[in-house]
């Protein structure tokens, strides 16, 4: 008995089944099946959304991105294409360059999604990834890069404590209004 071809097997959402995988799940298969250790005893086994060998970092995003399009989006036909990338995207085996890889894709990533951090965070988050940044070119420390971290997650909380403190004076100011209402309907009800 043979096994199927793999690569030629449309995608689905969800982790889907070994007719129709998440792309995650095609690439474990396509790659068990290109290594030459897939035989159909252990599809099963070989089937996962969570291969050994693939990067730490691109492997949610890939599930993400997977499981958010809907059923029958026309979309898996042009995610299908990444499939070669996916299984390039190996874990690396020195730790320096792994963490270089993964700075630079986080810094990027972070960059695309700054617009949606509050105002009041966005400043010290900026300086924290331009640091990474230098860092990346040799421009700034490890321990510039731990201090502007560091800056970013105490403005983050001074932000959330501030906005709680907002929120709680609101709140306050609810209740006294919604005092002053009743108060004000009570007076009303026994003039009449």
């Amino acid at each position: 008995m043979t096994t199927p071809d793999y690569s030629a097997k449309p995608l689905s959402g969800g982790k889907g089944t070994p007719d129709a995988p998440c792309l995650m799940s095609k690439a474990s298969l396509v790659h068990a099946q290109q290594h030459g250790y897939l035989t159909p005893e252990i599809v099963d086994e070989v089937f996962t959304d969570d291969p050994c060998w693939v990067d730490p970092i691109v492997r949610p995003i890939v599930v993400f991105v997977n499981d958010s399009l809907p059923d029958d989006s026309a979309e898996f036909d042009r995610l299908d294409k990444l499939l070669p990338r996916i299984m390039n995207a190996t874990k690396i085996s020195d730790r320096e360059v792994e963490k270089r890889v993964h700075a630079r894709v986080l810094c990027q990533q972070a960059r695309k999604i700054l617009h949606l951090v509050d105002e009041r965070r966005r400043r010290v988050c900026e300086v924290s990834i331009a640091t990474r940044e230098a860092w990346l070119n040799g421009d700034a420390t490890e321990e510039e890069c731990r201090q502007a971290a560091a800056q970013a997650a105490q403005a983050a909380r001074a932000a959330e404590a501030a906005g709680a403190a907002g929120a709680a004076g609101a709140a306050r100011a609810a209740r006294a209004a919604g005092a002053a209402g009743a108060a004000g309907a009570a007076g009303a009800a026994g003039a009449a």
